[in-house]
């Protein structure tokens, strides 16, 4: 399968123009929005996808094409209830794979054979699939056969600025141990508009017309010699269609095709493009992962834990997770540690158990780095996740720490001794985003440059197993991130404290999805505002712009200190977007040790005609020194949370000093085991109070390790823009709805971040 969260795609009307639509689901379930955030659904008497109500728990059109304003009693981001879902996704999945046969892509709840799905599995030697380029009556492809067979075989890949071809990526994650290429044939035109395949497969008959037109020598693509083909794949005419049978995917013939006595198992389907600037090799690779190697999902569907809540699981970090959209799909994210160890890629194990100091080399996909737990299904795997080279796209670099049990699910559920998935990334922030869904990747998920410990069972994010006892490990003194990463492991000393909690460090991202003006001298603004004091050590900016020529673009950055810097000037290359980073070794050197503290502010103008761009995201990470005054105070509580009692609990943390904050972070842990059921609440001294996480939120999920802070929670960005006093006492209160129970609230800290004593003149 090939998720989707919340990306836009273009889908057909019978009776309009093709409509841009945010997508969330995968294949078996899926829900649609509009760009401002309606609820869609397609509305075949319409003849156009139309404004959703809620009926009993089920979305129905409401006869309202897009095209139109909202009706008034529409609401927004509507959704139908988790039985409905659960309820649809078990229908589409049975139709799809009956239960006779293995599903590609999903094991089930838990993984239970070696960590692969199971079934027929081909890792290792010289493979040769089949390739099918699939035109409909109706839409058609520019797309050639020697364009396809160079994106798949080339050593060196030119199709639009693909990292590598499908062949070279396998070969170089495997270790040389995978050497797949695939035999490109067609175009095949099928008998039917493309409408009708979107609820009918192509895949039979596509394969028919394959092999009658072109005379395939099945024998080639079976490798085994036991009259099983290997590998079929079927790229259709146009953009990948994010809809039923067309929604790119991994499946297998029902019944089998046996064609001249060869047995056709499984086939992966996918959007080859219009042109040749469409065409990547992220989805193909995925879904070749599925096909070949037994690969499951690396996210979270929901399903097989009942909450119906997808999420991304390893998000941005694996080309089984959300790491084949990387670079628009052109540059996948590697096969994670995890996969390439259970598929027998590493023939070299490093056994961290030992303490010892130790270097990880980046892009050693011949070596696994080990540490083994008392449970031989439990274990941790560390790998070297440098942005550079296969892993220049990834949202963060570093050290990346997994913490893995191939008996585990696929899906989140709170991270129980019972209910965990078979892989988690430990992300650095102590954050959960990705298993909660927050985002598919953060700054801060890898672990950088590091004084002390990083990790023990006493940190956040720990090392602690999933059933709550320690394993020993420790990770200390990491070094920075590069070609080659060092750290130790052995016992914490007394110097030996996370220094994560109060690390100087400013991360800030924004997604402004802001369309630029075209030929306009005004332009557009992003604003930034960094509420911290102290003076810029390091800073380093990203940004992201999509626009077909950016010789059109003045793009520059307004600083607190009153600096204007140019960051692109109209230039022109071969480029057509503008995804660039800026340091403090370039152009914002002259940044280095003025004051952090107020407005950051991102001007793009678009200074000639024709093309109009959009700004997709920018970012600001900044290491300062300090001059701010942190109040950092944490309680150990222990207090229960008693069931069906609207009263709850309340633990207060007292603040003897006087002053306005001007940030504020809450971190909470609470065990439960349906943590739906619960409220928390933040009341200030002065009597102001802020839901930090309300009733229904997590749903079934067990168990809250949250951090809450105004870059992630509206409410206490409010709190601190109404400028509250912070002396006196801070409540936080945790109520059970529900009597299932029972809860604990296990500790919770109030960071307070105020602004710098003024200094004062000498007589």
């Amino acid at each position: 399968m090939s998720a989707i969260f919340g990306e836009i795609r273009h889908f057909p009307q019978e009776k309009g123009p093709d409509i841009r639509l945010r997508v969330f689901g995968d294949e078996f379930y899926a829900r649609y929005e509009s760009e401002t955030g309606y609820t869609a659904v397609y509305d075949p008497e319409v003849g156009t996808y139309c404004y959703a109500e809620l009926v009993n728990g089920h979305l129905i059109s409401g006869g309202v094409p897009l095209s139109r304003c909202p009706p008034r009693e529409i609401r927004r981001h509507i959704q139908e209830n988790k039985e409905i879902r659960n309820a649809i996704f078990r229908m589409r999945h049975r139709d799809i794979y009956p239960p006779l046969l293995p599903s590609p892509g999903i094991a089930g709840a838990r993984c239970t054979d070696g960590g692969l799905l199971p079934g027929r599995r081909i890792t290792k030697g010289k493979i040769r699939g089949l390739t099918v380029i699939v035109n409909f009556r109706d839409v058609k492809t520019h797309i050639s056969v020697a364009n396809v067979s160079e994106l798949f075989n080339a050593e060196t890949c030119r199709i639009n600025r693909n990292h590598c071809s499908v062949r070279d990526y396998f070969l170089t994650v495997s270790g040389g141990k995978l050497d797949y290429s695939s035999f490109v044939v067609g175009p095949v035109t099928l008998s039917r508009k493309r409408g009708y395949y979107i609820s009918h497969s192509l895949a039979e008959e596509a394969l028919a017309m394959a092999i009658s037109e072109f005379l395939v020598d099945l024998s080639e693509f079976d490798s085994s010699h036991e009259k099983v083909i290997d590998a079929v794949t079927f790229l259709y005419a146009g953009r990948s269609l994010y809809k039923n049978r067309l929604w790119p995917q991994n499946r297998s013939f029902s019944p089998p095709v046996i064609h001249n006595g060869y047995t056709f198992g499984r086939y992966m389907l996918a959007g080859l493009g219009r042109y040749p600037v469409d065409m990547s090799i992220g989805t193909i690779c995925h879904e070749t992962g599925h096909m070949l190697c037994g690969f499951p999902d690396m996210y979270d569907y929901g399903i097989s834990t009942g909450d119906a809540d997808i999420s991304p699981g390893l998000g941005s970090y694996c080309l089984m997770a959300l790491g084949q959209r990387l670079n628009y799909g052109r540059t996948p994210a590697p096969v994670c540690a995890y996969l390439r160890d259970l598929a027998g890629w590493c023939d070299r194990e490093t056994l961290l158990n030992h303490p010892d100091l130790y270097e990880i080399p980046y892009g050693d996909y011949h070596s696994v780095f080990r540490y083994e737990t008392h449970r031989p299904n439990e274990y941790f795997l560390l790998e070297n996740r440098t942005r550079m080279k296969m892993d220049a796209y990834l949202p963060a670099s570093g050290l990346a720490v997994y913490h893995c049990d191939t008996m585990g699910r696929n899906g989140w559920n709170g991270g129980t001794p019972d209910l965990h998935p078979r892989c988690v990334l430990l992300q650095a922030d102590g954050s959960l985003h990705l298993e909660t869904g927050r985002n598919t990747g953060g700054r801060f998920d890898l672990f950088g440059k590091t004084d002390g410990v990083a990790v023990s069972a006493d940190t956040l994010p720990s090392s602690k197993a999933w059933d709550g006892t320690e394993t020993g490990l420790n990770l200390v003194d990491i070094s920075e991130a590069g070609e080659v990463i060092r750290f130790k492991t052995g016992t914490v000393s007394d110097r030996g404290e996370t220094h994560i909690a109060n690390t100087p460090l400013i991360v800030r991202e924004v997604f402004p999805d802001m369309v630029i003006p075209d030929d306009n001298s005004q332009g557009l603004s992003s604003v930034i505002h960094i509420a911290r004091h102290g003076n810029i050590e390091d800073i380093l900016l990203t940004v992201d712009i999509h626009h077909a020529f950016i010789g059109d673009l003045e793009v520059f950055l307004k600083t607190p200190s009153g600096s204007k810097i140019m960051l692109h000037n109209r230039d022109w290359s071969e480029q057509t977007d503008l995804q660039l980073t800026y340091d403090a070794e370039g152009m914002l050197a002259g940044l280095k040790g003025k004051p952090v503290h107020g407005d950051w502010i991102l001007c793009i103008r678009d200074m000639a005609l024709n093309d109009i761009g959009k700004l997709n995201f920018w970012s600001l990470l900044i290491e300062y020194t300090p001059t701010d005054r942190i109040i950092q105070i944490e309680t150990v509580s222990g207090l229960k949370i008693p069931p069906a009692d609207w009263n709850g609990i309340s633990s207060a943390i007292p603040i003897d000093q006087e002053g306005v904050f001007e940030d504020i972070r809450v971190y909470a842990e609470v065990t439960h085991p349906c943590i739906g059921d619960l409220q928390i609440s933040l009341t200030a001294p002065s009597g102001r109070s802020v839901v930090l996480k309300p009733f229904g939120e997590g749903k079934l999920k067990a168990n809250i390790r949250q951090i809450y802070d105004t870059g992630n929670h509206d409410g206490l960005a409010a709190m601190v823009r109404a400028g509250q006093e912070m002396q006196g006492e801070w409540l936080l209160e945790v109520t059970d709805c529900k009597s299932e129970g029972p809860g604990i609230l296990v500790k919770w800290s109030l960071a307070l971040i105020c602004p710098p004593v003024p200094e004062t003149g000498q007589g």
